[in-house]
């Protein structure tokens, strides 16, 4: 039987977190993320479209946020990549914005598919608290990302998937982005046709409570040709001016809550990741 205590703690979660208008999410004080200032750490640098990207697999940040006082360090780090089409990876941008006059601090990568078929690369976010040198994680009751240019070509389609365990509890979608929940995560798939970076039809927006690490898979699919470079970028900030809309927020449940509460359906809390 739920104790009452049990419940009411469920329920006070419920409210503090999940309280959420879909058009505005006005009701959360999201953490705003800027990913200014990385760390340089004099790994080998590339060129891409216009822009120098550290060929590292995992880059460093300071200070992408302040929370109660206590500033918040990061890391994003990029798995070895996979799949039959496989090709190499092309490193991070820290500080990244589209033109002179926009807004920066956000994290730009790009890979490659050699040929035809899939590519696979994971991308995990990491937080911790600033000055332990990358080492005490840190979990932020709730903030946001926007991932964009997620759209494809004529020969590549592109896709991202997102998961319910890193504290994931709902998404936006531009209008042409195409999401399927499944039953531990989010898909998302580009609209297959090359959209601007500041266009919603190749993003989409991804709300996250109590965790101290994501996890997002990039993945592409080659058709045709060799060496096609692949591009997308994350905001942490919602600095980024997008032309057109989002859908409304989709809420996905949290893993269990409905067994904490004994009540079917209902969407609580979700285990603070440390």
């Amino acid at each position: 039987m739920t104790s009452i205590k049990t419940y009411a703690y469920a329920t006070a979660l419920l409210s503090s977190v999940y309280m959420i208008s879909s058009e505005t999410n006005a009701a959360v004080d999201y953490t705003n993320l800027n990913f200014n200032n990385w760390v340089d750490e004099g790994a080998a640098t590339v060129a891409f479209s216009g822009y120098t990207y550290e060929k590292v697999s995992t880059m460093k940040f300071t200070n992408v946020a302040t929370v109660n006082g206590v500033a918040i360090d990061a890391t994003i780090t990029a798995s070895a990549m996979s799949g039959s089409g496989a090709g190499a990876w092309g490193g991070f941008r820290g500080n990244y914005a589209v033109g002179s006059d926009a807004p920066r601090g956000d994290i730009a990568f790009h890979y490659y598919g050699a040929k035809a078929g899939p590519t696979f690369v994971n991308l995990n976010l990491k937080f911790f608290v600033g000055g332990t040198s990358f080492t005490q994680s840190k979990s932020l009751d709730s903030f946001r990302l926007m991932m964009y240019d997620v759209d494809g070509e004529a020969t590549q389609d592109e896709f991202a998937t997102a998961y319910m365990a890193d504290g994931l509890y709902g998404y936006q979608r531009g209008t042409l982005m195409t999401a399927t929940q499944n039953s531990d995560n989010v898909r998302f798939k580009g609209p297959g046709a090359n959209q601007s970076e500041t266009d919603t039809d190749g993003a989409f927006l991804l709300y996250y409570a109590n965790t101290s690490s994501v996890n997002i898979l990039m993945e592409s699919m080659l058709d045709s040709g060799t060496n096609n470079p692949v591009f997308s970028a994350l905001d942490g900030d919602q600095s980024m001016t997008m032309n057109g809309t989002f859908t409304t927020l989709a809420e996905v449940p949290a893993p269990g809550a409905a067994a904490l509460l004994g009540l079917a359906g209902v969407i609580c809390g979700r285990r603070r990741r440390n």
